[in-house]
């Protein structure tokens, strides 16, 4: 019986002690993050019932489907981009988001904006 406790302890010492989840990176521990990659498509290639205009994108997390936008986000109705690397530029937006843990990685006009992606239509104070 002591053998056994014996045994279990050593194994919980180990599975606590494995760094196989955090990596060092300088002075700070850093969660291994997965590998994300994004695909632009048009949608004037995919097969919908609804039909979308302009460009999306898919996000692959290690290679299998996690996202995919077909229209902009935070905007209403059915188009898509209306440049290639506008969808581009908006995936990597929220890929940055995920890997900061912030999921659902919704996006808002400002962010959009921020991007270069649409325009909200504000002007900063005192600028015309």
């Amino acid at each position: 019986m002591k053998q056994h406790l014996f045994l279990l302890g050593l194994t919980l010492i180990a599975c606590c002690n494995h760094p196989r989840h955090a990596v060092k990176n300088g002075d700070a521990a850093v969660k291994e993050t997965a590998e994300f990659t994004s695909l632009i498509f048009n949608n004037d290639t995919l097969q919908s019932p609804v039909k979308k205009t302009g460009f999306g994108y898919n996000i692959f997390r290690n290679g299998k489907l996690y996202i995919h936008q077909p229209v902009i986000p935070a905007v209403g109705g059915n188009n898509g981009f209306t440049r290639e690397a506008h969808a581009q530029k908006t995936a990597a937006l929220v890929i940055d988001k995920i890997k900061r843990n912030i999921v659902p990685p919704s996006l808002s006009l400002e962010e959009l904006d921020s991007i270069k992606v649409v325009g909200t239509g504000k002007q900063k104070a005192g600028g015309r």
